[in-house]
Formats: C-alpha cells, sequence, structure tokens
C-alpha cells in the first residue's frame, strides 16, 4: 500500500512537471463597463506574465454565432519579446461592424508556444445623433495648469462644455483602471446647476479620494439627457501618485 503510495505520487509529480507553463493574463479591461461606441475607439488593458518571451498578440471580436467579425494583431512593437509586460492600446473599431453584443477574445502566444486565451463580453454600440456634446473636458490645479497626475486628498478642477438635445439628467465622473475603478459622486446642490439645462460650463473642484490606489486611470465624464441618451469621453493615463 506504500509503495502504491510512493508511486502514485511520483507519477504525479512527473504528470505536474510535463504540464506546460501558463501564460498569466490579469486585470483585463476592455472598453467601459462593457460597452463601446462603433467609430470611435476602444481601451485595452492587462498586465501580462509569460513563461517565455512573447511572440504574438492577438484581439478578436466573434459575433453571437461564433464568427470572427474583427481582429487586430500585434506581432512587434513593445509588447513582443518580452516575458512581462502591460499592455494599454486603444484601437479603433470600425463603424461598419453591425451594433450588438460580441465575445472579445485577448489571445497571447509565447515563443515557446504556450497560449492563453481570456474572452470578455462587450456591446457595439452607435451613438445617436442627439447625444450630449462633451467639449474641451479637463483636469488641472488651482492656478489652471494642466494635470496628469494627482496624489489621494488632492483637489483638482474638472471642467467641461455641455451641449444637449434635450435637458441634462445625470453627470457621472469615474477613474478606472487596472487597480479598479473609483466613482466621484455629486451631490445634489451641485446637480442642481446642471440638472434642466441643455448647454452650460460644468467646472467642480472634485477631492481625489483618500483611499484610491496608486497607478495609471482612465478618466471618465458621463452626461445622460432626460430621454435616456448619453454620451461619455475620457481622458488617458491620469496617474495616482
Amino acid at each position: 500500500m506504500a509503495l502504491f503510495s510512493v508511486l502514485a505520487l511520483s507519477l504525479t509529480s512527473c504528470n505536474e512537471d510535463e504540464k506546460p507553463k501558463a501564460i498569466n493574463i490579469t486585470k483585463l479591461e476592455i472598453g467601459h463597463e462593457g460597452q463601446a461606441i462603433l467609430g470611435k475607439d476602444l481601451r485595452i488593458e492587462c498586465h501580462i506574465d509569460a513563461p517565455a518571451k512573447i511572440k504574438a498578440i492577438d484581439i478578436e471580436f466573434l459575433n453571437i454565432e461564433g464568427n470572427r467579425v474583427y481582429g487586430m494583431p500585434f506581432t512587434s512593437g513593445k509588447y513582443v519579446g518580452v516575458a512581462s509586460v502591460d499592455f494599454h492600446e486603444h484601437i479603433d473599431i470600425p463603424a461598419f461592424i453591425p451594433e450588438g453584443r460580441y465575445k472579445v477574445f485577448f489571445n497571447v502566444i509565447d515563443e515557446a508556444g504556450n497560449i492563453e486565451k481570456v474572452a470578455k463580453m462587450l456591446n457595439l454600440y452607435k451613438i445617436s445623433k442627439d447625444a450630449p456634446k462633451i467639449g474641451k473636458l479637463t483636469i488641472k490645479d488651482s492656478t489652471g495648469k494642466d494635470l496628469k497626475y494627482a496624489a489621494p486628498k488632492d483637489k483638482v478642477i474638472v471642467s467641461a462644455m455641455l451641449e444637449v438635445v434635450n435637458e441634462i439628467s445625470e453627470i457621472e465622473m469615474k477613474f478606472q483602471g487596472t487597480n479598479g475603478k473609483v466613482e466621484i459622486a455629486l451631490d445634489k446642490a451641485v446637480m442642481t446647476k446642471y440638472k434642466g439645462k441643455t448647454k452650460g460650463h460644468f467646472l467642480e473642484t472634485i477631492t481625489i479620494p483618500a483611499d484610491m490606489k496608486s497607478g495609471e486611470y482612465h478618466f471618465q465624464f458621463k452626461v445622460k439627457d432626460a430621454k435616456g441618451i448619453e454620451n461619455m469621453v475620457g481622458i488617458d493615463g491620469f496617474t495616482i501618485k
């Protein structure tokens, strides 16, 4: 009985040694809360750790029937020839792709032949001609200087020009990155300055949350009108120190 146990353990150890090492794809983010606008760019980011140097990355879009309708390969550049890397790209989504729900695969192969695939669901839609218009979005300090970074508890000024066919109903702000997402709530007193308006200059001071983790984020600014039509713009590469 003891001999059988030793043999079983030995065989198990050998089998485990023969298993190919896995490529790890972590903190994968595709789009904004599972949505993206056709004809605009799509944010994709994640971290990759591979046993061998990365040979290629392929991003593919499959419709509900399982057919590939679009793809974006990376066979050279800063993500290839390294074993560990932060992937961060904005890829253009052609306007000719039909609206609908897609499964987006993020595929990685390394020089040892290891392959890993991770999938996320994504809803692609066309923006309405009556969607809110958001222009000149900035994050500045108290002197009016554009900011690309801040620290927890810092106060920053968010500015944007708004023009809406239907009245403004909601304004949402959020920092989203591989370390998670952090919503910036606007209280009722602030919202009363904008709700019901069709045009205006959004200008508010916000405080970076004290518990916000350091890292790179995408700042999202969304406006929804009285009919539920919404639009969102953002600032990429905002760093929390």
